[in-house]
């Protein structure tokens, strides 16, 4: 801690110091039902291979000429790639363009400006490959975690041991199908029968005995590999979870199974083929898709957009929400959209699995706020199901949990399916989460709407009629844990508005919008409180957004209580609805605690303008120790990542606001503190000027930074096998150059070492991971010295990668 004056006033810079933001391998303990498996995953852009999308589809030869007439006379060789799958012979939007080694840079962006002016083309995106690579992938018929294309993390779980539960805990059940009691439904007719389901994994074998005869319609493949069959196990256990008749059994053995492989044995993929794929399943008027896969990569708009289009033509899309727990903020994609049914997994005492990864989105990040997700959970640790030698297995993961999800929602809609487009991707989303079940000790970002209650979904969807519906479908400060983190801080008065973001269901259309403006009712108090909303112009497909922007006013400045009301408005079809309804008229309950201004010492400001919500390139851990999945892929913010920091501070009587706008945008002398936090973006001058002002006015400052030096990025480098070229890291674990252009003015200067090591603070023992070094301070300043080890000089001297 350092004090001293500046310009006659009183400046405190507080613990300027470079800490590691520390990352972890998660192990599993307690009743995990995992074998002990490690894997890898990564996603590269394939170099000189482009997904060129059009405004609508087309035969072969229309989208040759098309091509041929953009790229007339380019000087460098290029070439449609032959897909050859079972969509070819169909009209198709999209080509996968392919540019010669001597395409220079410069005219492969002249190939895409020439693309882009044409009417007919959509947009041009890089094509993407994603690898999985799993460590410890027994035989077939072992009990293992599942392979997966939805994580860039690594994380060990317990084994399953005979025995091995401890006292009190719920042993798995032999059929998953009877612990949400879909016998039930059996007993009165309904098994899946009419319902086409997909399954887009890594195949089947013909014949699998688990199967009717007749019932797995079509087995087609997707990949460069010249089979059907299923070389991993995986793509059998979730069919088999999904209709298998006997042994282990499913939940709709009657269902047509359509058997999409879209990973090779080696566990890879393109996006080019998912979206043949998906442009098959239309074809085929597919129901149901099973997706039990994902990754971070929301950006990938080929395949986002690829999304809603199945949706929008009412398919039900299920997705497995990621393994990345229990870290928050590690959703992934496409189980995070609004349209898609995310399902999250729970053990059998219905706890929320430590694997299964937790909300919020972070597409809004981070000038916004994330969505509600999971959608749901469901039973996810120690599933049986099918095994490439026609026994049973125990699996889990979310990957679990999503066919579990899938095979429910496949007998649902036999048993609804008489009701023709009144059964979509919105009402049977909403049937699903209206009659979800909460569990108790879980947040609203770990649990969703709640635990999956096959029986309750079948009584609302059978007595549905078209409507919109809300979610969440209320807001409510006081109510803890679900609300975590509404309500884990009160609001007050000059604090920055908390945003709340509502997604919007329409079972009505697959197009709406919002008539008029919503209208604010004060309830209890409600006067005290500034309301606003912004939402979707259309509501698209089947669902939106509605964001509110919560404060209090100056007449609440002084009030210790709660404060409610209502904000009602009207959602209608646009278009042609699925029934006679055209609008319904929707109220938003909401609730808050306020309490008096605090003090400006306790009120503390986080940076989050200057964190990235998803890096472009390739950003390397912050701690250097984390060998097997070397690259960052997930944004910060307190509500994520920090939520252990952001706890600590609530606990120790700190009011948290987060910043989501340039440091200008603020008045400083609200605040005790500014908290830069593993900032990545560089500052603004005028952001550097205003700090220099508020520091002199009495404003403390806090960095937490990471390490920065250019010798160890470049020996971090690493080469692609895969791609032929070199990743080179764009920044440290901080953008320490940056934070330095920001400090200078003070006297303090951060350093390029890495560190490593332990200290005592007190009577506590600290882990210094990755951190840098302190290279200049003002001599009447407190630095903290420790005996630490010289990570990046011990990284130097070693083998490079």
């Amino acid at each position: 801690l350092e004090t001293r004056r500046l310009g006659g006033m009183r400046l405190t810079l507080c613990s300027l110091l470079c800490v590691a933001m520390a990352t972890g391998i998660y192990a599993c303990g307690g009743n995990q039902t995992d074998s002990e498996l490690r894997y890898e995953f990564s996603t590269e852009t394939v170099p000189r291979e482009y997904i060129v999308r059009y405004a609508g589809y087309h035969g072969n030869e229309a989208r040759a000429c098309l091509l041929s007439d953009a790229l007339a006379g380019l000087p460098c060789a290029w070439r449609a790639v032959r897909r050859d799958n079972p969509a070819a012979q169909h009209p198709s939007d999209f080509d996968l363009l392919r540019l010669a080694f001597n395409c220079t840079p410069a005219l492969t962006a002249e190939a895409t400006r020439r693309l882009l002016a044409s009417d007919a083309v959509r947009s041009v995106t890089p094509q993407r490959r994603v690898t999985r690579t799993l460590h410890g992938f027994g035989p077939a018929d072992e009990d293992v975690e599942l392979p997966r294309w939805h994580s860039r993390r690594s994380f060990s779980h317990a084994p399953i041991v005979s025995g091995g539960l401890g006292a009190g805990v719920r042993p798995a059940p032999t059929q998953i199908t009877s612990a949400l009691q879909a016998d039930v439904l059996w007993s009165v007719g309904f098994s899946g029968r009419g319902v086409r389901v997909s399954v887009f994994d890594t195949g089947l074998a013909a014949g699998h005995g688990h199967f009717k005869r007749g019932r797995v319609k079509e087995r087609s493949n997707w990949t460069n590999e010249k089979t059907l069959d299923d070389g991993l196990g995986h793509g059998t256990f979730v069919a088999g979870v999904i209709a298998s008749y006997r042994d282990c059994l499913g939940f709709a053995p009657d269902a047509d199974l359509y058997i999409f492989r879209v990973f090779t044995n080696a566990q890879v993929s393109y996006t080019s083929w998912f979206l043949d794929a998906f442009n098959y399943a239309m074809l085929r008027r597919i129901h149901v898709i099973n997706l039990s896969i994902g990754g971070p990569d929301f950006l990938d708009r080929p395949f986002v957009d690829k999304v809603w289009e199945l949706t929008s033509n009412g398919v039900v899309l299920v997705s497995a929400i990621g393994n990345d727990g229990p870290l928050y903020g590690t959703l992934n994609n496409p189980a995070d959209q609004m349209d898609v049914v995310g399902v999250g997994g729970i053990d059998f005492d219905d706890r929320v699995a430590r694997f299964s990864s937790r909300g919020m989105t972070t597409w809004e990040l981070p000038d916004g706020y994330g969505r509600l997700k999971p959608d749901i959970v469901t039973y996810g640790a120690g599933v049986r199901g099918s095994g490439l030698r026609e026994t049973c297995r125990a699996l889990s993961g979310t990957s679990v949990a999503s066919p579990v999800v899938a095979g429910a929602v496949a007998l649902l809609y036999s048993a609804v399916l008489h009701r023709g487009p009144v059964i979509n991707p919105a009402s049977i989303k909403q049937a699903l989460l209206a009659s979800a079940r909460r569990l108790p000790d879980a947040n609203m970002f770990e649990q969703g709407h709640g635990k999956l209650d096959l029986l309750r979904a079948y009584q609302l969807l059978r007595a549905y009629k078209p409507q919109a519906s809300l979610s969440p479908s209320y807001i409510e400060f006081t109510d803890c844990p679900y609300m975590w983190p509404y309500c884990s801080q009160p609001m007050y008065f000059t604090g920055l508005p908390v945003v709340v973001n509502v997604t919007i269901l329409n079972g009505m259309s697959v197009a709406g919008r919002i008539r008029g403006e919503p209208l604010w009712i004060d309830g209890q108090n409600g006067r005290l409180l500034t309301v606003s909303a912004t939402h979707s112009e259309l509501l698209w497909p089947w669902s939106g957004w509605l964001a509110l922007q919560l404060g209090v006013a100056e007449a609440g400045a002084d009030f210790d209580g709660v404060a409610e009301g209502w904000l009602n408005f009207t959602v209608e079809t646009v278009g042609a609805g699925v029934g006679e309804e055209t609008s319904t008229e929707l109220s938003l309950p909401v609730r808050v605690r306020i309490a008096p201004r605090p003090p400006r010492s306790r009120r503390l400001l986080w940076d989050q303008f200057h964190s990235l919500r998803y890096p472009s390139g390739y950003f390397p851990r912050d701690n250097l120790r984390v060998k097997l999945d070397p690259l960052d892929w997930h944004g910060d913010h307190p509500h994520t990542n920090f939520r252990d920091l952001y706890g600590r501070l609530r606990s120790a009587g700190y009011f948290v606001e987060v910043a989501g706008r340039p440091l200008t945008c603020y008045n400083a002398s609200n605040y005790g503190a500014l908290l830069l936090v593993d900032t990545e973006e560089e500052f603004f001058p005028e952001e550097v000027a205003k700090l220099g002002r508020d520091v002199a006015a009495g404003l403390s400052v806090l960095v937490l930074a990471d390490w920065y030096n250019t010798s160890v990025m470049r020996r971090v480098r690493f080469f692609d096998e895969n791609t032929r070229q070199w990743w080179v890291p764009d920044t440290g674990g901080a953008n320490v150059p940056a934070l330095n252009d920001l400090l200078g003015q003070f006297g303090v200067a951060l350093g390029d070492r890495v560190l490593d090591g332990e200290f005592r603070l007190g009577d506590r023992l600290v882990a210094f991971s990755s951190g840098c070094d302190i290279a200049k301070f003002p001599e009447d300043g407190r630095v903290l010295t420790a005996a630490l080890a010289d990570e990046g000089h011990q990284l130097m001297q070693s083998q490079p990668c």
